[in-house]
């Protein structure tokens, strides 16, 4: 990233001076391999291929009829050099810094124009009912929710989404299960998601040895769905336990995952439950099938998109169940009659990708053009391997937080043995939460990860805790630079090199968080937030704060506490807490 004020100046800089008719933007400019060699280059060559020149003659020439110029402007830029084939600026260090400082530099970028500005649809956190908040889900939540955040950084109407399965072939292997354990209906609140996982477990691996026990969960489910799309006089008598049992143990997963949102932050303005649109989805299926869209194949029913290399899109099984791929075209459609979205972006993993675009195509084929995009992800794994909650081998979400929160507290012990036990508790809280989501979110969506604890709570390299202690290390300066008397200063030294890289991390810094949100990559913002916090440390080490001359002193603090600012405004993004000490 490179300072938006810098790379304008010099655009305005050769634009006033080239007289070729060259299409001069900021991707031209990069960063020097060196700062010895200038803070900002440009490239000569198309400037030589529309003059017929050399490349290196060219940047000498430029060098020439830039240097008189920079004496009248008096800007940021104070001199050029030719290096081969590019042109290099170098800053004023001291108007550089000013300007970093300026009250009109914020961290954040500002809005989009209005009519540059969309609504937006970002569908996330859609775990099922009857099933434990586990591990393979947080990537989801926390990517969606940086995204969401990001986006509305820019202006953007975003209206965050969830669609919770509460239907599915999963339910009713629950369900299945549950009647079978006596008393089940006294389990202890506490216990109640944990019952529920195991009762999944255990119809899982009773459905896989006998046909007889798939054809009693295939029943469940039809009696569910038909319940919610016909009301309960279509339900025999015989099979109305179905649905009390459904509506408890329903009512216990919606109060568990109500707890995880408000302890996670969702950012979630609409949830809707699979239970609440089967009713349409019947009627699509229908609609669907009388229009030829879809067709009958082998008992099933599908949308046939061989012509476009996406195989069969199974919207009904044989046993006449409907398939997510069916439900989610209703998901879609009453998305866009409920706002009207320029854009609905679906934050799902990456093993449906096919799936994803089955839907895209199906809906095309049924004349709706929508804006859609997956914004696709790779799962999270431990060092133990892969998780699956068929097979029961999950890492559950609680006691997976209380587990990094007892590392973390471990580790903040070791360096505040005379901290109390509450302060070292929310501080190991906090720095155990801002471990996780900056692990989570500092990989690109495409890679996978492996989730390391232990490297996740540490205070050193690419982590969360190294910039939370970034920010708690700024805090305990300005105290300290508090309990100091001020005295008049006698002038001032010139601004070194490890201010002026601190300023230009400062500047860049808003550029970095619009790359992130047009990119939808938290990954982006991770990366320059770390980069800012590596910046200010060679700037603690290098340019001494409280013992300076005042007028030093004075500027060198105003840059730390611009530094915390902006790590405030960045971690917000992505849901970093940050801790007064650390």
């Amino acid at each position: 990233m490179l300072p938006p004020l810098l790379v304008t100046e010099a655009l305005a800089l050769l634009r006033g001076t080239l007289s070729h008719d060259i299409d001069l933007t900021p991707e031209l400019f990069s960063a020097p391999p060196d700062p010895k060699l200038g803070d900002l280059a440009f490239g000569c060559f198309p400037v030589a291929k529309a003059s017929g020149k050399n490349p290196v003659l060219v940047a000498k020439d430029l060098v020439d009829d830039l240097t008189p110029r920079l004496v009248e402007t008096k800007g940021l830029i104070a001199r050029v050099a030719a290096s081969g084939p590019y042109l290099n600026f170098f800053v004023d260090g001291e108007k550089l810094v000013a300007a970093a400082l300026s009250a009109k530099a914020k961290p954040l970028p500002a809005p989009l124009p209005k009519g540059e500005r969309r609504k937006m649809l970002i569908e996330y956190a859609n775990p099922n009912t009857h099933k434990d908040v586990h591990v393979g889900h947080l990537r989801n939540f926390v990517l969606g929710a940086a995204v969401i955040r990001l986006e509305r950084t820019l202006g953007h109407e975003v209206i965050g989404v969830s669609y919770i399965n509460d239907l599915g072939n999963n339910v009713a292997k629950c369900l299945w299960a549950v009647v079978r354990t006596a008393g089940w209906e006294k389990t202890p609140a506490p216990e109640r998601v944990r019952f529920l996982d195991k009762a999944y477990v255990e119809a899982t691996a009773a459905a896989e040895a006998d046909t007889a026990v798939r054809a009693e969960i295939s029943h469940i489910q039809k009696t569910l769905e038909r319940f919610h799309a016909e009301g309960l006089t279509a339900i025999p008598p015989k099979d109305r336990v179905w649905i009390k049992v459904w509506k408890t143990t329903h009512a216990w997963s919606k109060a568990a995952l109500n707890a995880v949102i408000k302890e996670l932050g969702w950012e979630i303005d609409k949830q809707w439950f699979e239970s609440e649109l089967i009713a349409e989805t019947v009627k699509i299926v229908a609609d669907l099938e009388a229009k030829g869209i879809a067709r009958a194949s082998e008992g099933a029913l599908i949308v046939d998109l061989a012509d476009e290399k996406l195989g069969v899109n199974l919207l009904r099984k044989t046993d006449g169940t409907l398939l997510y791929n069916a439900k989610d075209i209703a998901l879609a459609l009453r998305k866009e009659a409920a706002y009207h979205p320029d854009e609905s972006v679906y934050v799902i993993d990456a093993r449906q990708s096919l799936a994803m675009k089955q839907l895209f195509a199906t809906l095309r084929r049924m004349g709706h053009d929508l804006a859609l995009r997956h914004l696709a992800y790779e799962f999270v794994t431990l060092p133990e391997g892969a998780m699956s909650s068929r097979k029961g081998n999950v890492i559950y979400y609680a006691d997976f937080r209380n587990d990094v929160i007892t590392r973390a507290k471990e580790e903040v012990v070791q360096r505040h043995e005379d901290w109390s036990a509450a302060k070292a508790q929310s501080a190991a809280r906090a720095m155990a939460m801002g471990g996780i989501v900056f692990a989570l979110l500092k990989q690109d969506p495409d890679k996978q990860i492996v989730f390391d604890v232990d490297e996740a709570v540490s205070f050193d390299g690419y982590t969360g805790p190294y910039i939370q202690y970034t920010a708690a290390r700024i805090s305990s300066l300005a105290r300290k630079a508090g309990a100091q008397k001020a005295s008049r200063s006698k002038g001032t030294a010139p601004v070194v090199d490890a201010e002026l890289r601190l300023a230009f991390a400062l500047l860049q810094f808003p550029a970095a968080v619009r790359a992130a949100a047009e990119g939808y990559r938290p990954s982006v913002l991770c990366q320059e937030l770390f980069e800012l916090c590596k910046t200010f440390a060679v700037f603690y080490e290098q340019a001494p704060i409280l013992t300076s001359e005042p007028a030093v002193r004075s500027r060198r603090l105003a840059l730390s506490k611009k530094v915390r600012e902006t790590l405030v405004a960045g971690c917000a993004l992505i849901g970093l807490p940050l801790v007064e000490e650390m």
